[in-house]
């Protein structure tokens, strides 16, 4: 679950407060715990110099003679033990505090080092106490014991005059005691300690688990009201802090996220667009690459057909060439030709007029040889023989006329054929002067075509380097158009990075 800035806002300023308040608690409970501790660590030395006040008693009385060994002698040997005990000062002094001790609450001890008392023998920390006493000199040393939770205070007990009576020299044993064995009354051995040493020390050991109670109970006290005050000022924040953000942040944060959400909506449309555009491109760019592909390797195939036409073109146009001169040697012998039929034709013609003048000859001769006959016949006899010439030349002008005829028919047939063929001669005559020109029409086509051809050749040769060149930008393009169909997914990634953002910013100010 996210959190509005309200909350977060509102979380954050209790957590700085509450951390303030625990920052200023914290002392300030350690600050009335070292001063109870002050207060307890005078109490003690209070006790301890209370206890001193007994002991000084009970040593001034030793001086004033109120006790003496001899005195204590006499109890020992009355067997009133403790009577000779409740003459040592210390003791004394020790009794007296442990009956304070059990009104006030507090421990009374007196660890010693060697001590006759098993109970007195010193713990780590009271032997640390005892030993950094006698090393430094000090007068008084307390500290807190963090495992009893409570505040040990010592005053060194130094050896008096009176101590030496029990703790002196055992040789003294006799004199004060009357054995040889170096024991004081109780029995206990004499050590042979020096006037003026520490051996021991008063300590008043003092619990600090009601003061921590106490300081407990005034803390959950005192966190009840911050707690309460605390509610009150976090009620009025959480209003301040709502009206400041309705009014400073949220409305124009709002219009803002308003603004870039449809910003975002059209990007991821247009994105979207451009993406599908753009895919759409590289697909028909790369399909219009192939087409290219295809359409230089045939605009290749075509300019290599280009070029043998215009080879083929070249040898056409070489032999239309050739025809032309073909068909103008064909024309000039056509006119030949039509010059000799003419002629042909003009003997034709003197022929018939011979064959016509042989005929005429041949009439005159048969009428010749007619007359003849006829006069043969009336001249009888003597014509007979005159009458077979005159015969024989009637036969011979009939065969004259008939071979007249015949070779005037032979003649009109060749008259006929002769027109014809001069009438041929000259539709061919016409026909080739008609094809020269076409030929020569064609062979001027032929170099149009040649020269157009080769024209074409060098055209599509740039044509196929100018494909050349569009496939290579076709290439380009279809690589830029996946391009920017991949910017255009990454632009639509973005927008969903900056929509996941406004969905934040509005999570963030809690719409």
């Amino acid at each position: 679950m996210r959190l509005s800035l309200q909350t977060k806002i509102t979380l954050a300023g209790i957590a700085i407060l509450a951390a303030l308040l625990a920052s200023l608690a914290y002392p300030y409970a350690r600050q009335i715990r070292k001063v109870a501790v002050d207060e307890y660590v005078e109490k003690a030395r209070a006790i301890d110099l209370q206890a001193e006040a007994v002991r000084e008693e009970m040593e001034k009385k030793w001086a004033d003679g109120l006790f003496t060994a001899a005195q204590l002698r006499a109890w020992t040997e009355a067997g009133e033990r403790e009577k000779v005990v409740s003459a040592v000062p210390v003791v004394t002094a020790w009794r007296t505090a442990q009956i304070h001790a059990e009104e006030g609450g507090y421990t009374f001890r007196t660890p010693k080092f060697q001590p006759r008392r098993p109970s007195n023998t010193p713990d780590a920390l009271e032997a640390r106490a005892l030993m950094k006493m006698k090393a430094e000199g000090l007068d008084e040393y307390w500290e807190i014991d963090p495992q009893r939770n409570a505040v040990r205070y010592f005053r060194p007990i130094h050896l008096s005059e009176t101590c030496m009576n029990c703790h002196g020299d055992p040789a003294t044993s006799t004199a004060l005691w009357g054995n040889a064995e170096g024991v004081d009354p109780t029995g206990g051995p004499m050590e042979g300690w020096k006037v003026g040493e520490v051996h021991g020390a008063f300590e008043v050991i003092q619990s600090l688990a009601p003061l921590d109670a106490r300081l407990a109970a005034n803390l959950r006290k005192a966190a009840i009201a911050v707690g309460a005050v605390l509610l009150l000022i976090t009620g009025g924040y959480f209003l301040l802090v709502r009206w400041l953000i309705d009014h400073d942040l949220k409305r124009p944060v709002s219009r803002m996220v308003e603004r870039l959400s449809a910003g975002a909506a059209q990007t991821a449309h247009a994105s979207t667009e451009i993406s599908q555009a753009s895919q759409e491109l590289a697909n028909g760019a790369s399909s219009q690459a192939a087409s290219l592909e295809e359409t230089a390797a045939s605009v290749e195939e075509l300019t290599a057909m280009t070029q043998n036409n215009a080879a083929n073109a070249r040898q056409a146009n070489e032999r239309a060439t050739q025809m032309r001169i073909a068909a103008g040697e064909s024309r000039k012998a056509a006119a030949a030709m039509a010059a000799a039929v003419d002629r042909v034709e003009g003997s034709v013609k003197e022929t018939a007029q011979i064959i016509q003048a042989i005929d005429e000859i041949a009439f005159q001769t048969n009428l010749l040889a007619l007359n003849a006959a006829v006069e043969a016949a009336r001249a009888g006899d003597a014509g007979k023989g005159f009458a077979v010439v005159a015969e024989e030349v009637r036969a011979l002008a009939q065969r004259s006329a008939e071979a007249a005829r015949r070779t005037a028919d032979l003649i009109n047939i060749t008259q006929d054929a002769t027109d014809e063929g001069a009438s041929c001669s000259a539709k061919v005559g016409g026909a080739l002067s008609e094809m020269v020109d076409e030929i020569q029409a064609i062979s001027q086509i032929f170099d149009e075509v040649s020269q157009a051809t080769n024209e074409q050749a060098q055209g599509i040769a740039q044509i196929n380097h100018a494909v050349t060149q569009l496939d290579q930008v076709t290439q380009a393009n279809a690589a830029h158009s996946e391009e920017t169909a991949a910017t255009s997914k990454e632009l639509s990634s973005q927008v969903g990075h900056v929509q996941t953002v406004i969905s934040e910013l509005k999570t963030l100010i809690g719409d």
